[in-house]
């Protein structure tokens, strides 16, 4: 219900998508989405590579905007992102600024459109909120992955030029202070938000959901499920390990991974560690990227649901199975650990630092924790009956909305516009 004067928001995003993966396009659709519904009136610019399209619905309108030269490997990802945000504002010069109102913030997320948001604010006279859902320096380290210094110094950039910051967890938050030395009055945190309907509601019919179990596990098994970008990061190679040690007392599980590998390097690894281990092959199932429809209706059919990254600024995975009602597993690095209380709402396994600086989740940690969901139905149940009432409570859509739209007006009763 609407009880604040309405507000003008301009959202800047390199995703936008509410059908498939990624954790920063389904936070813009559903925080844009939350804003309208309240009343405000947001107009999103985000990248797509089909055609430019115009999307209307209520107060909020998206402009999604192809980039003018697609990458040809002549120039770097840095560079061709800093292309993409100079597209953004021709686009809008062009097209956007007549047909909307002036925005009294602008908000971007991370470094990938903070040149397009600062280049607006410097437009309209009005302030610049970078919602820092990930830092490449130091978190890419932990697993393995040399920063890309171009990145890091738009980072820097970013962080400092911003008018306020906004993290996904404390986690990343107190990162980002200690790498860019970014003072406390100038940082709130703001948990992601989701639907919670989308994963919790019973929209598919208990025959299809028959039918879809059917078609991945057979009669009897039980489901273990990692939904994700198939990364180092993601703690997949952590999970392969784990497999045998939980098939020795549980043989009837199958394995279930949704995401794609993000790297051809990868996709070898993941097939390299399947072909050595003749049981790792039989049990588990790789599906590929679906619909987050489909997403939601696996996770009605799973028993477990496992997000051990090696590091996790916020985790939308975790909270998209504890709101199904799926038990979860996830690792003890970053904002999972503020997600999930372990052995209240789930259970957290270790992640250790190694000498060479890179982090690892704990295998036989992990292998413990899988065995104990499995074999303890009961204490399962009550995990994920507990999860699923803190994810009602805090990382629902509209604590989002409430969260960012009170850091809005922070920032927009705090501004000071800069001389040029």
């Amino acid at each position: 219900m609407q009880n604040h004067r309405p507000s003008n928001f301009l959202i800047l995003s390199m995703q936008y998508s509410d059908e498939s993966g990624g954790g920063i396009g389904i936070s813009i659709q559903e925080l844009s989405a939350g804003l309208s519904r309240s009343g405000d009136h947001v107009v999103v610019l985000s990248c797509t590579l089909g055609k430019p399209a115009k999307l209307v619905d209520g107060n909020r309108i998206v402009y999604l905007v192809p980039p003018s030269s697609p990458g040809n490997g002549s120039t770097s990802v840095t560079q061709g992102i800093l292309a993409f945000n100079r597209d953004l504002v021709d686009y809008a010069r062009k097209t956007v600024f007549a047909e909307c109102a002036v925005p009294d913030l602008i908000q971007c997320s991370n470094w990938l459109t903070f040149p397009a948001a600062r280049e607006f604010g410097r437009i309209f006279g009005v302030p610049v909120v970078c919602r820092v859902h990930f830092l490449s320096e130091p978190c890419e380290r932990w697993w393995g992955q040399i920063p890309d210094p171009e990145i890091v110094e738009q980072e820097a950039i970013a962080f400092r030029d911003a008018d306020r910051l906004v993290t996904v967890s404390n986690s990343i938050r107190s990162i980002v202070q200690r790498a860019h030395g970014i003072p406390d009055d100038k940082i709130n945190v703001v948990y992601n938000g989701i639907n919670i309907e989308a994963f919790c509601g019973s929209t598919v019919p208990p025959e299809q959901l028959s039918k879809l179990k059917a078609a991945i596990a057979p009669a009897g098994e039980k489901i273990v499920l990692f939904a994700g970008r198939l990364n180092p990061q993601k703690g997949v190679l952590a999970i392969l390990a784990s497999i045998p040690e939980v098939l020795e007392e549980h043989p009837n599980v199958r394995y279930v991974f949704v995401g794609e590998p993000d790297s051809q390097d990868f996709a070898r690894k993941i097939r390299e560690t399947r072909d050595e281990n003749p049981a790792l092959k039989a049990k588990t199932v790789f599906l590929g990227k679906v619909p987050r429809r489909k997403l939601a209706a696996l996770y009605k059919v799973a028993d477990v649901a496992l997000v051990p990254s090696v590091y996790e600024p916020f985790g939308y995975a975790s909270i998209e199975a504890m709101a199904a009602g799926v038990p979860v597993i996830v690792s003890s690095a970053g904002g999972l650990a503020e997600i999930v209380d372990h052995e209240k709402t789930g259970l957290c396994v270790a992640v250790y630092p190694e000498a060479d600086g890179t982090h690892r989740v704990d295998v036989a940690d992990l292998a413990l924790a899988t065995k104990r969901m499995l074999s303890d139905e009961e204490f399962a149940r009550h995990m994920a009956l507990a999860a699923g009432e803190k994810v009602r409570k805090m990382f629902d859509s509209e604590s989002l909305v409430r969260g960012l739209r009170a850091t809005y007006q922070l920032a927009i009763s705090e501004f000071q516009p800069r001389c040029a």
